[in-house]
């Protein structure tokens, strides 16, 4: 028998994978955001670095989720979730930190069925949304 208590036995409790995060979660968009987030939600090309650098705050958190559900997606991740994520942003100017459950679902319906489950991820992991999947 184990002098050590049960809960140490069993080992250390789950943390969440991006619970360390100091993000801005603001629902609002700043005017640059906002001016970026438009321009970027019917651009179907490389974002540039001034649109880039406006929307960091969004785009960053959007990568670390990557990181952790596809670690070694490239262009084929990356760009579509980055981009179905923005348009919904665009069509409700708002951050997706403000999103309610019915904006991610309209969003998660409007993504392309190869990348809607990490969009899913991002509302599951950055968000709290528990429960999209019913």
């Amino acid at each position: 028998m184990s002098a050590l208590p049960a809960r140490e036995q069993r080992g250390p409790a789950w943390v969440l994978a991006l619970s360390g995060n100091d993000y801005d979660r603001s629902p609002l968009l700043t005017a640059s955001e906002r001016a970026a987030v438009s321009e970027l939600s019917t651009s179907r090309t490389r974002w540039p670095s001034d649109l880039s650098a406006a929307v960091a705050r969004l785009s960053q958190p959007m990568d670390d989720v990557l990181e952790v559900v596809t670690p070694q997606a490239a262009w084929w991740g990356r760009y579509p979730t980055r981009r179905a994520l923005i348009a919904g942003m665009s069509a409700g100017e708002q951050s997706f930190w403000g999103w309610d459950r019915q904006a991610w679902v309209r969003v998660l319906g409007d993504s392309d069925s190869q990348i809607r489950q990490i969009v899913m991820a991002v509302a599951y992991l950055l968000c709290g949304q528990r429960d999209l999947h019913l």
